[in-house]
């Protein structure tokens, strides 16, 4: 047995059974029950009646049943009506509805009306109330901070023990307040989370990218119509997404992807040494790891090396790009290239943005000073300091 299981146990609990309670159900799933009080919280206009459902799949009606728009609108009026009359009658004693006088949406604040399915149920007393505790109840909106038992914090020693530092976690953990409850539920305890379009899109670039890279190294050349097959074929063939997603991240790329191929590609000829190249080493005894897009070397025969790393979405200035994750981790390859593949020279560090919805390629170079490493030693000491004794607290005054 390992000793450092031995204070685990399995527990589970019971479920409450209670004569008192509150249970949070929608007004489809209240019909043919019955209770005491129904409470129907948010109540306003566009909420129950007049509402903008999200877009999906369905016959439409005029097709089905040869309604007119005004029709249409008469029969989904309906609809809403009912549904609204079914939460209402479940109530047996008492029935409260409750309205926001105003909605913040951004930095506006929008004057909210009841529904009018309130005035159509009859005379109803009204009352217009503050909230006893403003502070507390805002409590209900907040995530409530992880309890990290005994149990919890073997478990993750157990993770910490093969764990190496990437940059993305890095920069996970520097992300302000909430960033070191971000790197324990991404980084360590790898919660799964759904990829957005901007990443999945990101991925066919870099593979396309990758694609070129290879062929150029192995002494072939790929065309614009090969580069843009190998893009479009990671969207059919890596990523699950419905048929109207693929199509408009397929139509970005066809809008975008020429021009940079043809700016940046097409008469291109770099000297490759390594594509997508993967480093794990050890900084100070702490583990990091990283990917590199490109290395490309200067010279034949040459240790002077430079490093491409490709962006997609808007291109960032200078100034945003030296005050934002970007230059971090460009730092941050700085550090693997000095400890990985010490017999490099790397002498510039290139961002080389896609463009996107019209906006030309742009590239942004830099070069990584030694102090800028040491900098950046300096904060992976302290962040990795306060991994390792479990404190995932905010870093005050962070780089």
């Amino acid at each position: 047995l390992n000793p450092e299981y031995g204070d685990l146990r399995l527990t589970y609990e019971l479920p409450h059974l209670t004569d008192a309670g509150v249970q949070l159900m929608t007004a489809h799933k209240s019909k043919g029950l019955e209770f005491d009080v129904v409470i129907i919280p948010n109540f306003r206009e566009k909420q129950w009646d007049h509402r903008r459902n999200p877009a999906s799949l369905s016959m439409p009606e005029d097709l089905l049943f040869g309604w007119e728009k005004e029709q249409k609108d008469y029969e989904k009026e309906q609809d809403e009506r009912r549904v609204a009359f079914v939460a209402m009658t479940r109530a047996r004693r008492e029935l409260i509805f409750t309205c926001p006088r105003q909605l913040t949406m951004g930095e506006q604040n929008k004057a909210v009306s009841p529904s009018a399915f309130f005035a159509e149920a009859g005379k109803l007393t009204e009352e217009e109330q503050e909230l006893k505790n403003p502070e507390e109840a805002a409590t209900l909106r907040f995530t409530p901070v992880r309890d990290i038992d005994e149990e919890f914090k073997t478990f993750l020693r157990h993770r910490l023990k093969d764990f190496a530092l990437s940059v993305t976690a890095l920069n996970h953990f520097l992300d302000g307040p909430e960033g070191p409850k971000k790197f324990l539920e991404l980084d360590l305890l790898q919660t799964p989370q759904s990829k957005e379009s901007s990443l999945v899109y990101g991925n066919a670039v870099h593979d396309a990218l990758r694609k070129w890279a290879l062929a150029l190294q192995q002494g072939k050349s790929m065309d614009q119509l090969a580069f843009m097959a190998a893009f479009e074929q990671y969207l059919h063939d890596r990523e699950v997404l419905t048929e109207p997603e693929r199509k408009r991240l397929i139509k970005l790329g066809q809008e975008s992807l020429p021009r940079y191929f043809d700016e940046r590609l097409n008469e291109a000829l770099p000297l490759v040494a390594h594509v997508e190249h993967p480093i794990s080493t050890r900084m100070r005894d702490i583990p990091i790891k990283g990917k590199l897009d490109r290395i490309d070397l200067l010279a034949p025969d040459s240790g002077r090396i430079r490093i491409v790393d490709y962006k997609t979405g808007r291109p960032q200035t200078e100034a945003e790009i030296r005050s934002g994750n970007y230059f971090r981790q460009l730092v941050f390859y700085g550090l693997l290239l000095e400890k990985g593949m010490p017999l490099y020279e790397p002498v510039s560090y290139t961002l080389d943005f896609i463009g996107e919805n019209g906006a030309h390629p742009v590239e942004r170079t830099f070069q990584v000073t030694e102090a800028d490493k040491e900098e950046l030693r300096n904060v992976i000491e302290t962040v990795w300091g306060k991994v390792m004794a479990l404190d995932f607290s905010p870093i005050s005054n962070q780089t």
